[in-house]
C-alpha cells in the first residue's frame, strides 16, 4: 500500500473521543440528572452573547487555521485554498493588525501552533497538496446518520484533517455503477502546475518562527515516524502542543507526554501506563501553570469517560480530577490571561470553578444564533467572561471549508429582545437542520425556534435520553415540531394517540405547502393510513452491491442464493459480508431492513414464527462470533475493505448512497468492474432496500401553525447543496441527476476521490446518463423506509443470542420473540 497518509493515526485517541461527542446545557449548573423539557424550552436571557464579525483582519478566500494569544496580542495563523499562509496579530480591539507570510508562499498548511514568552511560534504544518490533509470529496460528518460525527479535538485543524481523511475512504463505501466510468489518478493541471501546486508525496514539519514570523529552523518529522512489522512509517506530528519556560513543548502522543525541540526531536517525559494504564489513551493538554497541565485522558476501554485531571510536571504524576465534567463532554479547552480555567462545546462557553469543581455556563450559542446549530467547537480566546475572540467554523457542505473570525460580546440581559419561541425536540439534532433553523433565527425579529436536543439534556445517559424523548410527546408535552428520524416506527402511535399533525391538506394544491412536490415512492412511504403527518427534508439510501458476475442475471437475492454465491466462489463467511461482521452484529445490522417484514406495526400484529425468520436465523448463524470475526488485517497491517472486494474475498458490500457522486466514487474505486444493487436476503423475491430520511412531525396542538409551514417550505425548498444527501423534492432531485453528468472543474471538492486501495488522489469521472439513470430507477423502486424500533429490536438481540450460542432452536426462539413482541405491541397499543 505504499507509506501511510501522514496524518494516519496520530489522531486515533481523537477520533475515538470525537465519536463519543455529545455537549452540556443548563447556565451555571451541570445538568447531572437531565432537565425537564419545559425548563428546556426557557431562554436563559444570562447567557445570550452578540456576534460582531471581525472585518478587515481576513483577505477574501483565506480562513484561520489556528487562533491563539501571546504577549497581549491575538496571534492567527490565515490561510488560504491554495495554502498561501500569514501570520497575523491584532490588538483584542481589533487595531494596529500586522501580518507577515509564512511557509513557502503555497501549499504551506499549519495546524497546530504554541508560543513561547518571547513570542516566538512553534508550528506543526503540512506542505503539500491540500486535498492530502483534507481530504476530497468527503461526506459532511454533520450528517445525522454519522452520530455524532461532529468533531472536536485539542486542536480543531487535526481534527477536521482526520475526520475528512476518515470521511473520504467511507464515502467511497456508497454505491456502484457499471466499470466503464473509471477513475484515474489525478495529475495536477497544467493551470495547477503553473500555480506552483505540489505533486507527489505531502509532509509534515516542524517550523520554528521568532516574534517576526521570519523562519529560525524547520524539522522533517518524517525522521521520528515508528515503523510496523512490516517496516511501514506509521506517521509522527505534534498536535496539542503546549509550551512552559521549564519544559519547552509538550505533547500528548500514543505513549505518554512527550518534549520536543529541533534538536532533540521527541523525548519521552511521562509514560502513559502512569497517567491512564498500557490501554488508555491521551487525548488534550491545556497549560494551567508552568509546572500544572489540564490532562484529558481516556483510561482502558474507554467506558468510563473522559477524565480531567492536574498533571504535575515536576511530579510527573497525575494529581486532582476536576469534578463536573460530562462523562464525553469532549471539551476544548483554554485559559484567560487571569489564569481562569475556560472550556467550550457545541453548546456554548463555560467558567470552571476550581474550588466548586463545577462548570458554569456563559454562553449559550443557539440562544444566541451564533454558529451553525448542529455540533461545533470553537477556537476561542478569552478577553474576559463577557467577551471573546472566535473562529466559528462554517456548515461545511462539501463545497469549502469556511470560518469566520468573529467577537462575541455578552448582551444585557434586559436588552435581549423577547421574542415568540417555537420548539424543536430531537433526540439528536441534524446538523443541516441546525444550521437552516439558526439562518431563519437570525432573520425573523418575531420569532426564535428553540433547538432542544435530549442528548444533551440527558448526557451520559442515552437510554434515559431515548425513553424520556418518547415520553414527554406521549404524554402531551411534546415541542411544537418534532424530530422522529430514527424513531419512525413510533410515528402509528403518534398518530393513533392525535399527536401529530396531518400534514395532507397543506401539500396540498392551494395549501400552503402545495407547491412542493415529492418524489412519487417517497410520498406514499410517508403516508400512515393515507395521509402525510412527516416531512423530510434529505435521505440516503442502503442497500447492497455484488458483482454482476456473480449474479446470472439475477436482480434479487434469497438467503440459499446468498450461500450458493459464496460457496461456489469459494468465499469464507468471516468476510464474504466484510469486516468485522460477527453473527452478533450482523443479526443487529440486518434487523433494520427485516423490521417491517415481521412486525404489523398497524394491526399491531407480529409473525416470527414463520419460516423466513428461521431462514433468517440460521443464515446469519453462519457467519463467526465475535470472537473469530475478521478484523481487516493481514500481516498486522490494516487493509481497505475494498481491496477484499477487488479480490472477490468480500462478495457483499454493505452500501450507503447519499449522491449521485457517491454512486461514481463506488463504480470507480470500490468494484472497478460491472455490478448491481441486489438489496438484503429475503424470500420475498424483493430488491431489499431502505430509504434512510431525516424525518419531521408538527405537534397537533402547536399555535404556530403558519409560521411553521414557512418554516418547513424555507427547508424543502433550500439550495439543493443545502442539505447532505438526496433532496426527496421532486425539482431538486431532478437537478441532482443533471449536475451527475456534468464534468467537473478542478477546484470541485467532489471530483476527486482517495482510492483507499492505491493510496492515491483519482479524478473520478462523471457518471454517464444511462449510469445515472439506471440509480435514479433503483431509487424511485423502493418501497420502504428503515423501520427500528427499540424495544423490539432490544427483544429479538436478547432472544436470538441463545441461538447463536446453541442454548435454543431456531423455532424455538422463533417462538419465544413472537410472544414477547405480541405483548409488547398489546402493552403500547
Amino acid at each position: 500500500m505504499g507509506k501511510r497518509r501522514f496524518v494516519g493515526r496520530v489522531v486515533s485517541g481523537l477520533l475515538v473521543s470525537v465519536l463519543l461527542a455529545t455537549s452540556l446545557t443548563g447556565c451555571g449548573k451541570k445538568k447531572d440528572k437531565g432537565v425537564s423539557l419545559e425548563e428546556a424550552k426557557k431562554i436563559d436571557k444570562n447567557c445570550i452573547f452578540k456576534q460582531e464579525d471581525l472585518e478587515g483582519i481576513l483577505e477574501p478566500g483565506e480562513e484561520v487555521g489556528v487562533l491563539s494569544s501571546a504577549g497581549g496580542k491575538i496571534k492567527l495563523f490565515a490561510q488560504t485554498e491554495k495554502g498561501k499562509t500569514r501570520l497575523i496579530t491584532f490588538n483584542p480591539d481589533g487595531s494596529d493588525v500586522q501580518s507577515v507570510d509564512v511557509g513557502s508562499g503555497k501549499n504551506f498548511y499549519v495546524y497546530n501552533c504554541v508560543f513561547d514568552n518571547d513570542g516566538n511560534a512553534y508550528l506543526n504544518c503540512f506542505e503539500g497538496d491540500r486535498e492530502a490533509l483534507y481530504g476530497r470529496g468527503g461526506e459532511s460528518d454533520d450528517s445525522e446518520e454519522a452520530g455524532s460525527e461532529e468533531a472536536s479535538s485539542s486542536d480543531n485543524s487535526v481534527a477536521d484533517a482526520s475526520v475528512a481523511e476518515s470521511s473520504a475512504s467511507e464515502s467511497s463505501v456508497a454505491e456502484s455503477s457499471s466499470a466503464e466510468t473509471s477513475a484515474e489518478e489525478a495529475e495536477p493541471s497544467e493551470e495547477k502546475k503553473q500555480e506552483g501546486d505540489v505533486s507527489g508525496e505531502a509532509k509534515s514539519y516542524f517550523v520554528k518562527l521568532d516574534s517576526s514570523g521570519k523562519e529560525i529552523a524547520k524539522v522533517d518529522l518524517a525522521q521520528f515516524a515508528p515503523k510496523d512489522a512490516q517496516g511501514m512509517e506509521e506517521g509522527f506530528n505534534l498536535y496539542g502542543m503546549v509550551w512552559t519556560e521549564k519544559y519547552g513543548i509538550l505533547c500528548p502522543s500514543e505513549n505518554g507526554i512527550q518534549t520536543f525541540d529541533e534538536k532533540n526531536g521527541p523525548q519521552m517525559l511521562i509514560e502513559k501506563k502512569k497517567i491512564c494504564g498500557d490501554d488508555g489513551w491521551i487525548n488534550n493538554l491545556s497549560k494551567l501553570s508552568e509546572n500544572e497541565l489540564l490532562i484529558t485522558y481516556y483510561a482502558g476501554d474507554g467506558e468510563g469517560g473522559e477524565v480531567n485531571a492536574i498533571l504535575d510536571l515536576d511530579k510527573k504524576e497525575v494529581g486532582k480530577k476536576l469534578e463536573g465534567f460530562g462523562k464525553y463532554g469532549n471539551y476544548q479547552f483554554f485559559t484567560g490571561s487571569d489564569g481562569s480555567l475556560y472550556a467550550s462545546d457545541d453548546s456554548g462557553i463555560y467558567k470552571y470553578d476550581m474550588n466548586g469543581g463545577k462548570l458554569n455556563k456563559l454562553a449559550d450559542f443557539r440562544d444566541s444564533n451564533i454558529g451553525t446549530g448542529g455540533y461545533m467547537w470553537l477556537e476561542t480566546v478569552a478577553l474576559s467572561d463577557t467577551e471573546f475572540i472566535v473562529n466559528i467554523p462554517g456548515p461545511d457542505m462539501g463545497t469549502s471549508i469556511t470560518s469566520t473570525l468573529a467577537r462575541l460580546t455578552k448582551v444585557n440581559p434586559e436588552d435581549v429582545v423577547d421574542k415568540t419561541v417555537i420548539t424543536l425536540m430531537a433526540q439528536y439534532m441534524n446538523g443541516d437542520i441546525g444550521n437552516a433553523i439558526m439562518k431563519f433565527n437570525r432573520s425573523n425579529d418575531k420569532y426564535m425556534i428553540k433547538m432542544i436536543n435530549y442528548d444533551t439534556l440527558y448526557q451520559d445517559d442515552w437510554e434515559t435520553a431515548r425513553k424520556q424523548f418518547n415520553l414527554d410527546i406521549t404524554s402531551g408535552k411534546a415541542a411544537d415540531i418534532i424530530c422522529v428520524s430514527n424513531n419512525e416506527a413510533s410515528l402509528r402511535k403518534y398518530v393513533d394517540k392525535g399527536i401529530l399533525l396531518d400534514l395532507t391538506p397543506a401539500f396540498e394544491k392551494g395549501g400552503p405547502l402545495g407547491d412542493i412536490e415529492y418524489l412519487p415512492n417517497v410520498a406514499e412511504m410517508m403516508k400512515i393510513d393515507g395521509k402525510l403527518y412527516t416531512f423530510m427534508p434529505s435521505f440516503y439510501v442502503e442497500t447492497c452491491s455484488t458483482k454482476t458476475k456473480f449474479l446470472n442475471g439475477k436482480t434479487t437475492l434469497s438467503f440459499k442464493d446468498w450461500d450458493d454465491i459464496i460457496t461456489s466462489n469459494g468465499a469464507n463467511y468471516d468476510l464474504a459480508f466484510g469486516t468485522y461482521v460477527s453473527r452478533e452484529n450482523l443479526g443487529s445490522y440486518l434487523w433494520t431492513y427485516y423490521g417491517d417484514k415481521f412486525v404489523d406495526w398497524k394491526n399491531k400484529k407480529c409473525n416470527f414464527n414463520n419460516p423466513e425468520f428461521i431462514e433468517y436465523l440460521n443464515f446469519v448463524n453462519k457467519f463467526p462470533d465475535e470472537e473469530h470475526q475478521f478484523e481487516g488485517e493481514e500481516n498486522g497491517e490494516w487493509v481497505p475493505e475494498e481491496k477484499f472486494v477487488q479480490e472477490d474475498k468480500t462478495l457483499f458490500y454493505r452500501t450507503y448512497i447519499s449522491s449521485f457522486d457517491d454512486y461514481a466514487r463506488t463504480a470507480q474505486l470500490t468494484f472497478k468492474e460491472d455490478f448491481e444493487f441486489v438489496g438484503f436476503p429475503n424470500e420475498g423475491g424483493e430488491n431489499l432496500a431502505v430509504i434512510s430520511p431525516s424525518t419531521f412531525a408538527v405537534n397537533s396542538k402547536t399555535e404556530h401553525k403558519e409560521v411553521i409551514y414557512d418554516v418547513i417550505k424555507s427547508i424543502m425548498t433550500a439550495d439543493k447543496e443545502a442539505f447532505y444527501g438526496f433532496s426527496p423534492v421532486k425539482s431538486k432531485f431532478d437537478e441532482q441527476f443533471a449536475k451527475a453528468i456534468q464534468e467537473k472543474s478542478e477546484d470541485d471538492i467532489d471530483a476527486y476521490g482517495w482510492d483507499p486501495v492505491t493510496d492515491k488522489e483519482v479524478k473520478v469521472k462523471p457518471l454517464s446518463q444511462e449510469q445515472a439513470q439506471k440509480l435514479k430507477d433503483y431509487i424511485l423502486g423502493i418501497k420502504a423506509t428503515d423501520c427500528y424500533d427499540e424495544e423490539v429490536s432490544k427483544i429479538v438481540e436478547e432472544e436470538t443470542a441463545t441461538f447463536y450460542s446453541g442454548q435454543k432452536t431456531a423455532e424455538q426462539v422463533a417462538e419465544i420473540i413472537q410472544n414477547r413482541v405480541t405483548t409488547y405491541l398489546n402493552e403500547n397499543s
